[in-house]
């Protein structure tokens, strides 16, 4: 509490996943807590309360009890089943003849659970009674089934039962002199508390509970002030009254007054004691008119040397702007909270505190309370998960490599296994339809001869047509029946120093080029010499450049580029053709994988197989109506990859 007695609050914003939900109960606090310090009428005051309540718990219905002489009737309730606040308003058990029943020691009886509350019977072993002093379940259904009043320790009415809520919750409302009132949630679904919410309302409850005790302290006050000053005005006119009188009111006063500053000294003590540290400043000068004991041990200062301070005292120097902008913010009420705000102690160094403010008003001047909440240790916390996370993700990196490696090397098996049986396969096949494949081809030849001799020649001479289709046929049939034999016959390469140029001299002259596609040559000169088969080296560029010039078939440009790289010779054929799909890329070098209607796709397998013996790499760059661009990489020569690295 203020020094004019505006309350102050403790709640603060978390950091833990649990934010947005501590937050909200945050705002609630605040709200019920303004609410309570704006005053007015002890009726308006707890409606308004209740509505608060109400709106954040979300419950059907909502009371609040206040002492009433020695009962504690409903003083405000919204939402209740009709009729039951006439049934339920009075706690007090009566005889057969109405009068009070009272206990051993004189106090009255106050029935059912809310009695219990009130009165202070609870066992804290018990699963529906708390710590606090607070009743609370989620099935009233459950409850009465499975204990009896001895559990629940006294006779219960069970008219919240019979009214159909389930969920209920009451909790004490706590002064310094004891339980002043109670105050009542609920529902009818079940499962709408948690024992963290019910600690809330607890926590919620002891200030409630205090607040009210002083408001109605001070409605009493007022109440003696109004008949001390009609007494006085009775005086003036009636002067008959005794000095005796007179003496006794004026007693009745002091102990009025009394009540009201021990009820400022219990806020003061609450705001004290909370744990997270408290500065209240003014708006207009930055300057603080008050802290409590927690600010004062974080900044290292007393509370004197707190009120000589204001807000550019506490925060280093470079930080000042931001600090200021973050003031005036919460000012303006753009934001409720500040993150990560460095501030200094008296000592010079600096903490880091997440600020929470809210704004009051003091005699019509207005002051914001900023509530510190020390994340030094938060910090710490998030720096170590930030290493961890960060060791976690260099340790998944490399379980990530290792399982590329793996995978790589399985489709590498799965690849040669393959090719093994492919290769025995097409051995077989290939020797058996190449005997009947000949034999038809002579067949054709001689047919030829005969029709070209003949009048059917010149009669028919589509004749001739079907029979260049079929030796054309043919003729690819046999380069299948190649492909497969050289397939299968793909064995450990015979190497030798060669020049790389004119390897490539030599495939190209086994291939026609068309006349509508551009052959473009990139031979460095020099180029070192590599140890390779030659008749298989051959073969692959013979492979590839026949795949680029199919490519084109509308015409386009041919580039091969030869070139020192490292520890390789790379040399690269480039095409302007159709350019082969992104989900075909990761296929063409696999048996039998093809895009085009005529072949059997071991073209490309062929050359990895021969590479790979090489020791070597191909690989293929593509995209769609732009071109394919192979690169082989053959190693060098050993003395030469030594000459490389010095180079």
């Amino acid at each position: 509490m203020s020094k004019k007695g505006a309350v102050l609050s403790n709640t603060s914003f978390p950091d833990t996943a649990e934010r947005k939900q501590m937050e909200k109960q945050k705002a609630f606090t605040l709200k019920v807590l303004e609410r309570l310090n704006w005053g007015g009428e002890m009726v308006g005051l707890l409606h308004d309360i209740l509505v608060l309540f109400k709106k954040f718990s979300a419950c059907d219905a909502v009371g609040i009890r206040l002492r009433e002489k020695e009962d504690f009737p409903y003083y405000a309730y919204d939402g209740f089943v009709e009729g039951h606040v006439a049934a339920e308003s009075r706690l007090c058990a009566r005889d057969l003849n109405g009068q009070l029943l009272k206990d051993e020691i004189g106090n009255p009886i106050l029935e059912c659970m809310c009695g219990n509350i009130i009165s202070g019977r609870f066992d804290p072993s018990k699963p529906f009674f708390t710590e606090g002093g607070s009743f609370w379940t989620n099935s009233t259904t459950d409850l009465l089934a499975s204990t009896n009043e001895e559990d629940r320790q006294a006779r219960t009415r069970n008219r919240c039962n019979g009214e159909g809520y389930e969920s209920v919750a009451l909790i004490p409302l706590k002064s310094e002199e004891g339980t002043v009132g109670l105050l009542q949630l609920n529902d009818k679904q079940r499962n709408r508390f948690t024992p963290e919410l019910i600690k809330f309302y607890e926590g919620l409850g002891e200030s409630v509970g205090i607040i009210l005790a002083s408001r109605r302290a001070e409605e009493e006050l007022r109440g003696y002030r109004d008949h001390l000053t009609e007494l006085v005005e009775e005086r003036t006119t009636e002067p008959a009254k005794t000095n005796e009188e007179l003496r006794n009111e004026i007693t009745e006063r002091k102990w009025a007054e009394e009540t009201l500053r021990e009820s400022e000294s219990k806020f003061r003590a609450i705001f004290n004691n909370v744990t997270d540290g408290m500065l209240v400043a003014d708006v207009e000068t930055k300057k603080f008119i008050m802290g409590n004991d927690t600010i004062c041990n974080m900044l290292g200062y007393s509370h004197d040397e707190i009120e000589n301070l204001g807000v550019m005292d506490i925060h280093p120097e470079e930080d000042l702007p931001h600090v200021v902008e973050e003031f005036e913010k919460q000012l303006r009420c753009e934001t409720n909270i500040s993150l990560d705000i460095p501030v200094k102690r008296k000592g010079g160094s600096v903490f880091y505190a997440d600020i929470n403010d809210t704004q009051i008003t003091l005699g019509n001047k207005l002051y914001l309370v900023g509530n510190f909440r020390d994340i030094t240790e938060r910090k710490r916390a998030e720096e170590e998960i930030r290493d961890k996370n960060e060791q976690l993700e260099a340790r998944n990196d490399e379980l990530q490599a290792a399982n590329k490696k793996i995978r790589e090397a399985q489709e590498q098996l799965i690849r040669s296994e393959k090719l093994v049986a492919i290769g025995q396969l097409a051995g077989a096949v290939g020797h058996e339809l190449r005997n009947p494949l000949g034999a038809m081809k002579n067949a054709v030849y001689y047919i030829k001869g005969k029709v070209a001799k003949n009048e059917l020649g010149q009669k028919e001479p589509r004749v001739m047509e079907f029979l260049d289709i079929v030796d054309d046929e043919i003729n690819i049939s046999n380069k299948i029946i190649n492909d497969l034999l050289g397939f299968s016959r793909v064995q450990k390469p015979s190497v030798s120093p060669a020049k790389i140029e004119k390897v490539i001299e030599d495939a190209l002259s086994h291939i026609p080029i068309p006349e509508n596609i551009k052959l473009a040559k990139k031979l460095d000169t020099d180029l070192p010499e590599v140890e390779i088969d030659p008749d298989q080296i051959h073969q692959v560029f013979v492979n590839i450049i026949t795949n680029a010039v199919q490519a084109m078939p509308e015409g386009g440009k041919l580039t091969i580029d030869a070139r020192e790289k490292g520890r390789f010779l790379d040399v690269e054929v480039a095409d302007t053709g159709c350019g082969i799909p992104g989900e075909s890329l990761n296929k063409i070098f696999d048996p039998l994988f093809t895009t085009r209607a005529k072949g059997i796709g071991l073209g490309l397998a062929v050359c990895k197989a021969i590479i790979d013996r090489h020791e070597g790499h191909i690989e293929v760059e593509s995209e769609v109506g732009k071109g394919t661009t192979f690169t082989v990489k053959l190693p060098l020569k050993r003395e030469q990859k030594s000459n490389i690295g010095g180079k």
